[in-house]
């Protein structure tokens, strides 16, 4: 009776959820098998994708309830323009759906659990800091300082998640970090996380990225981990559809969460890749959200404000002023997503993708200025938070 209640409440969300219960059914094993020349059986990367998928679909229909009682709500009012109350589950996501599946994989296949671990852990810690902050504001640089904490531990304890080397020009060119490992590590994830978290205004904005940038680790990665990015992409997919259906938001657990989970990710994967194997092509897949957090601390600091003071001088806040909710989130995706495809096939030219990346960038930030006093369009309604 309450799948039916919530049917009817949620039509597209339901006939979403039978349609990945089909073809979840339709797969043959949950446990992993690898053929003979090491690439893993499609079938089960599916069905560990459609398991995380049900799950989440699952959380996001019945979970605005429990969101409402632990105070996952983000309301309306001040510089948030979305219509209503909205439930904060990206956060639950990770702890409820992502950390009990990966728990399940490791336990199903041992093959890099020790890498697993290491991220699962750090990335829990990271997201329940965060949901604390949801659901009473944390001082920011307390924040701040325990999360280079989380992120100490894991660097130290696990050396695959430490940056030992930084090439560019294809590998061709790089130099070694040495005893500056772990800290120009901790210093890269720190950045991230913050970066990502300010860009998280708009629907679609911030799972758009993430969804893109899974992907690529996905393409990228060794074989051992495509079961781990199987559940993380299921997850990140499902929040991104309701997230633009204007039914959730990610909330500071699920962007901090996820945010960190990738950074990890990718710090592994630039390692150990044939593919994502230059520090230029990972730099340009982060490039925008940090660039821009990088600009708003500065330009803050300059007019006497703290740098964490909140305003609406994102790129993201411009492109929406100017474009609008579709247009400006097509825009924004396209610049993170667009050069770093480039550079994967190019990887030789990646200097120059991000040299004509910056320049795009600082074009847009320069001209939607200059037209902040032209009156802007209507504002569509799933401008997200």
């Amino acid at each position: 009776m309450l799948f039916e209640e919530e049917r009817r409440r949620h039509p597209t969300a339901a006939k979403l959820s039978v349609a990945v219960l089909r073809t979840f059914f339709r797969t043959r094993a949950l446990s992993p098998r690898v053929c003979s020349c090491g690439k893993l059986v499609p079938e089960m990367l599916l069905a560990w994708f459609m398991i995380s998928a049900c799950s989440t679909i699952a959380l996001c229909i019945f979970g605005a309830r429990l969101a409402t009682k632990l105070g996952l709500l983000d309301h309306p009012g001040g510089r948030k323009r979305h219509a209503r109350p909205t439930p904060l589950l990206g956060g639950l996501v990770v702890v409820l759906v992502l950390t009990p599946l990966a728990a399940l994989l490791m336990l199903i296949s041992p093959d890099e659990s020790h890498l697993i671990t290491s991220i699962v852990a750090t990335t829990l810690f990271i997201t329940l800091l965060a949901i604390a902050d949801d659901r009473s504001h944390i001082n920011p640089l307390a924040r701040l300082l325990i999360t280079i904490g989380i992120f100490s531990v894991a660097v130290f304890l696990n050396p695959d998640l430490r940056l030992g080397m930084i090439n560019w020009n294809g590998n061709a060119l790089g130099f070694g970090l040495g005893v500056f490992a772990a800290s120009a590590t901790i210093l890269c994830l720190t950045t991230l996380i913050n970066g990502v978290n300010l860009a998280d205004g708009k629907n679609g904005l911030v799972l758009g990225m993430m969804t893109g940038w899974i992907v690529i680790l996905g393409v990228a990665s060794p074989p051992s981990l495509h079961h781990f990015i199987g559940v993380v992409g299921g997850c990140l997919i499902i929040l991104l559809i309701f997230n633009l259906q204007d039914r959730l938001f990610l909330g500071d657990g699920g962007s901090y969460g996820f945010a960190a989970l990738i950074g990890l990710l990718s710090v592994y994967v630039y390692q150990h890749s044939t593919v994502l194997k230059s520090a230029d092509q990972v730099g340009l897949m982060f490039m925008i959200p940090v660039g821009d957090m990088i600009r708003l601390m500065a330009v803050r600091r300059f007019r006497g404000d703290s740098p964490f003071t909140p305003d609406r001088d994102h790129l993201h806040h411009l492109l929406l002023d100017r474009l609008g909710w579709r247009g400006g989130l097509i825009v924004y995706l396209a610049l993170v997503l667009v050069p770093v495809a480039v550079a994967l096939a190019v990887p030789h030219a990646a200097l120059t993708i991000i040299a004509s990346t910056f320049l795009t960038y600082w074009m847009i930030i320069i001209l939607s200025h200059r037209a902040k006093s032209i009156p802007h369009p209507s504002l569509p309604f799933n401008v997200g938070e």
